[in-house]
């Protein structure tokens, strides 16, 4: 508890005592004095025990109830007292969110991922960060295994996870990286697969261990959360964090720090036409017609494992001044995961604040759109491709691209028609 929680427990459970000891007064010395006198009697033995005992003459009751007053007397103030001082020395700046986020990360891997935030005015630095898993086995009755869990940090693979500095109100993020992407689904309401052991969600927990300095006291610290993930309890969410700035004074990032954003893909080209949604998963999650601004489209050829020759595949380019027509879906943990497998070049990026909605298309807050951007150049050796090679992936994608352009609305279609008109000197071009 707060400090403040402390002291308004504290209070309650002085008034509650107080009220009860002043109808047992009254009770018991009705012939003394009435309740007002009671009460004021009840207020007092709260601070001075003993007056109770001064008073001669009364039944046995009655010192048995100054007796257990006593006892009250002193150890509420003192049970106080010591949660106090057990707040003051703890030091313990982190602030965790209550449930963990499953993710399909751009490594290949789902991620399990968790968050807190340095909630002291004071920098915490010297931060490391390592979790572990606990579970009974299925044939195990009262047997524990306790398995260390590797990391997800820099893209690379660590038992732990180091940060030299976390400010005031910065969030943090660890995750843990749980299977590769081509295992589907990694996760039921019984079982969870992580770094190959499937594991019964009903006894597991998840244990990160934080440790640290407090740069202001230069005091060491030692936070410790758990995460049960029993398949009743809504511990995991599919969605992702929302994004929080480090500006405090945003209140509306801060207050929903526990909640998630629904995430969104923006697609173009041929994964708008209804075959590739369907294979991607994202059939029943169409939302809308949108456009990017900023980005052109780049095509590349890649080899073809179900064909004799290449394809083309397609992505994002930036470029100033040019918008891309597309379409806008809803996507979970599983389809981003599809899609980082299928035919779509470039790394997944946000583009949330590129995205251009029609008027009163734009979905409520928070929410993240993310596509597939060409950062550099493509290392795909063109020139291995034969002209003929090339000429027939070109012919498949316009196939592709003429039936996707009747299944989409007056911008794509005009959209993909203009690739079609000038795509005899990009596949010229490519093939050179």
């Amino acid at each position: 508890m707060s400090f403040l929680k402390i002291f308004l427990v504290y209070l309650g459970l002085s008034i509650t005592w107080s009220i009860l000891a002043s109808l047992l007064l009254h009770v018991l010395n009705s012939d003394t004095f009435g309740l007002p006198g009671a009460a004021r009697t009840a207020l007092w033995s709260l601070w001075g025990p003993d007056n109770l005992f001064t008073v001669q003459g009364r039944p046995f009751v009655y010192y048995l109830f100054a007796a257990v007053n006593a006892v009250i007397a002193v150890m509420l103030p003192l049970l106080t007292l010591g949660a106090f001082v057990f707040k003051l020395f703890r030091h313990d700046p982190l602030t965790w969110r209550s449930k963990l986020t499953i993710e399909a990360s751009r490594t290949g891997n789902f991620t399990l991922a968790a968050r807190f935030y340095n909630r002291f005015t004071e920098d915490i630095g010297d931060l490391n960060a390592r979790a572990w898993i606990r579970w009974t086995p299925g044939d195990g009755i009262g047997v524990y295994r306790n398995k260390p869990l590797d990391l997800l940090i820099r893209n690379q693979l660590s038992e732990f996870a180091s940060w030299p500095l976390a400010r005031s109100a910065e969030p943090t993020t660890v995750r843990i990286p749980i299977c590769p992407t081509t295992r589907i689904p990694p996760l039921t309401d019984e079982a969870v697969l992580v770094q190959g052991d499937v594991i019964p969600r009903a006894s597991a927990t998840i244990i990160f261990i934080v440790t640290g300095t407090v740069g202001g006291l230069n005091e060491d610290f030692k936070s410790i959360h758990t995460f049960d993930l029993d398949g009743n309890r809504e511990t995991i969410q599919s969605e992702w964090f929302q994004t929080i700035s480090l500006d405090r004074r945003d209140q509306r990032e801060w207050a929903n720090f526990d909640g998630t954003q629904l995430i969104y893909v923006f697609l173009h080209d041929t994964m708008m036409h209804s075959d590739s949604l369907t294979r991607a998963g994202l059939q029943h999650n169409r939302v809308g017609p949108a456009a990017i601004s900023g980005y052109r489209r780049f095509w590349s050829p890649v080899p073809a494992e179900a064909s004799n020759g290449s394809v083309l595949a397609s992505g994002l380019a930036p470029s100033s001044g040019n918008n891309v027509h597309g379409l806008v879906v809803i996507a979970d943990y599983l389809q981003l995961a599809h899609l980082d497998r299928s035919r779509l070049i470039g790394e997944r990026s946000d583009v949330t604040r590129r995205i251009i909605w029609p008027p009163g298309a734009e979905p409520p807050q928070p929410f993240r759109v993310f596509s597939y951007v060409v950062t550099s150049p493509h290392t795909i050796a063109t020139a291995r491709y034969s002209r003929r090679r090339m000429a027939a992936a070109f012919r498949r994608r316009e196939a592709e691209l003429s039936e996707a352009a009747s299944q989409v609305g007056d911008d794509c279609e005009q959209d993909v028609a203009a690739f079609l008109e000038g795509s005899e000197h990009q596949i010229r071009r490519l093939a050179r």
